[in-house]
């Protein structure tokens, strides 16, 4: 079984009791922010990078432009959360 959340406060309502473990994956420019987020409630344990190469269609602001295709190369980390024993 697999828990998705997306922003840090999210955690605090997800009953974690039916996990074993449960594994953030973060943006490596958000890792700051969920670390500052959690860190009264959780401590993160970088368990392995990440690098995904991912495709995604742009979002023009002109109503004339078509949208294309936008490479993009996505870095993070995945965590494991430990409860914060504060």
């Amino acid at each position: 079984e697999a828990v998705y959340f997306f922003h840090p406060e999210d955690l605090q309502k997800i009953n974690l009791r039916p996990f074993r473990n449960t594994y953030l994956l973060v943006r490596k420019e958000e890792e700051k922010r969920y670390r500052e987020a959690l860190h009264q409630t959780f401590t993160l344990e970088e368990q392995a990078p990440y690098t995904l190469n991912i495709s995604l269609p742009s979002r023009p602001t002109n109503p004339r432009e078509l949208p294309h295709k936008k490479n993009e190369i996505v870095n993070g980390s995945v965590f494991l959360l430990h409860p914060s024993s504060l």
